[in-house]
């Protein structure tokens, strides 16, 4: 019932209640009258013109008996629609607590499938989806078909059924559901990528059919699958062409610093383990990776005589060489890679105490991304041989950094540096997201 009706259904209610109370003074009125008339001793029929009147003796009684019956009729009509009201209510309550049963259980699904890998989510949603329906069985059929079961095995007639109904979903592109007491029941909804009917998901459970709740439902978490994982192959191809456009710059680097691709490469495998001792969420580990490897891509704008110049540089040419970090931050910009990128490849060389480039930052002012690739930079820098000196050993070089712990280095970022080097020396990586962790560089 909507607002209008009722609001209708109160207003009459209250219409009569005042037509009752209305009837109820009349009597309570002509009642006071007889009685005072009673208790003067006088005659009602010559005292009191009205009751004596013939017309009125007619004409009140019958008016009194129709409004009351009116007023009867009108209760009883109002009763059926109170009664109507409630009902419509109590059903539009309980479609509301379906409603947010089922939004609660996408929003989980959802929650899984932003948290988990492609496979993995799938499964859970599978788990998820077995326990919510009640299902022996669950499953997506593609070109290879992902089924969990209830417990250990999966009946024969439930494989059979599953996959005879995913066909038929297929081939109609419509939710199917389906089955008998002999074979088991399934709910069958096709599940479209990028609008390209590509798999099917499926539930089977041999005791009851699936409800037409259960099928809102499913069609609802199939919807949010479909985003999902639409949202991930989206995100796939976006890492692929950055990770394209990384090894690109990375070669165009390497033309003039031979050198330059090995170093980047141990310095982003030193900063991902770091990052991971230090428990970093999954995107700034990331982040980390794709700044390391674009380190020094602003080399590109430093002269090649400069950057290949056997001496030691003048203070104007440190400059320029110094004027690197600026250029790779609006190279990687321009390219697209997000401001924690940016700031990292621009801060990687500033330092603890303000002794840094290109702004002098101190402290916290300096980005954790930053600080860990200058740690990182710097250890794998001093354990490479240069022109004016030869390779410090890891044991000095990694003395040298904690000598300027909490002066020029963070603290935390040294010592989580020191434990992933004897990870390394032990054959152990930090514990971290599969999809993120790095095998450890033997150094």
């Amino acid at each position: 019932m909507n607002d209008a009706r009722v609001d209708s259904v109160i207003r009459r209610e209250r219409q009569l209640h005042a037509l009752s109370y209305v009837v109820i003074l009349a009597l309570t009125g002509m009642a006071g009258v007889l009685a005072s008339a009673i208790l003067k001793g006088l005659g009602v029929g010559s005292s009191i013109w009205l009751i004596d009147n013939y017309y009125f003796r007619v004409l009140f009684p019958g008016l009194l008996v129709g409004v009351v019956l009116y007023m009867i009729d009108q209760h009883r009509r109002l009763q059926t629609q109170l009664n109507t009201a409630h009902e419509e209510l109590a059903n539009a309550k309980s479609d509301l607590e379906a409603t947010v049963a089922r939004l609660a259980f996408a929003y989980d699904v959802a929650q899984a499938i932003a948290s988990l890998t492609a496979g993995n989510a799938t499964r859970k949603t599978l788990e998820m989806a077995l326990d919510r329906f009640g299902a022996d069985a669950a499953a997506i059929v593609a070109d290879d078909v992902l089924m969990v079961p209830d417990d250990d095995s999966i009946p024969q007639a439930a494989t059979a059924r599953i996959m005879s109904s995913a066909v038929e979903a297929v081939r109609s592109g419509e939710p199917m559901s389906s089955g008998d007491a002999a074979s088991g029941y399934v709910l069958a909804i096709p599940l479209r990528i990028g609008g390209k009917l590509q798999s099917v998901i499926a539930l089977w459970k041999d005791d009851a059919p699936f409800s037409e709740e259960d099928a809102r439902t499913l069609a609802l978490v199939s919807r949010v699958l479909e985003l999902g994982l639409e949202n991930r192959a989206l995100f796939e191809q976006a890492n692929e062409r950055l990770r394209g456009l990384v090894s690109t710059l990375a070669t165009l680097v390497a033309e003039r610093v031979p050198e330059y691709r090995a170093h980047a490469q141990s310095v982003s495998d030193l900063a991902v383990n770091v990052g991971l001792v230090l428990g970093l969420p999954r995107d700034e580990v990331a982040a980390l990776r794709a700044a390391a490897q674009l380190l020094d891509v602003g080399m590109l704008e430093v002269p090649a005589d400069i950057v290949a110049a056997p001496r030691a540089l003048t203070p104007s040419e440190r400059d320029v060489v110094q004027s690197h970090t600026i250029a790779g931050e609006r190279l990687v910009r321009e390219a697209g890679f997000s401001g924690e990128v940016c700031a990292a490849v621009r801060s990687h060389h500033e330092r603890l105490d303000g002794s840094g480039y290109p702004d002098g930052l101190r402290g916290e002012a300096i980005p954790l991304l930053a600080r860990i690739l200058g740690a990182c930079d710097t250890y794998v820098a001093l354990t490479s041989p240069r022109p004016h000196r030869p390779a410090m050993r890891p044991a000095d070089a990694m003395s040298a950094l904690l000598s300027e712990a909490g002066a020029r280095f963070d603290a935390r970022v040294v010592a989580a540096l020191r434990q992933v080097l004897g990870m390394a020396q032990a054959g152990v990586a930090p514990e971290g997201p599969a999809e993120d962790a790095s095998l450890l560089r033997a150094i």
